[in-house]
């Protein structure tokens, strides 16, 4: 799971503290912008990571099929 600054789309963030409501909160290196992921919004994520992967290993099958 890559997570990305909404305001830049840099990868380059570092841990800030925890947001009011318990969540963890990052800061962009190249920017500055404070951002924090819901954990709803991180599974997603991560769901999304794990079909693709599945997605390509069928690619790769088909591919060696024809």
């Amino acid at each position: 799971m890559t997570i990305a600054c909404p305001e830049c789309s840099s990868q380059a963030y570092k841990k800030n503290g925890y947001t009011r409501h318990g969540k963890q909160n990052h800061r962009c290196l190249e920017c500055g912008r404070q951002f924090s992921i819901d954990p709803e919004e991180e599974k997603i994520l991560i769901e999304k990571g794990a079909n693709l992967v599945a997605v390509r290993v069928e690619e790769r099958q088909l591919e060696n099929i024809c």
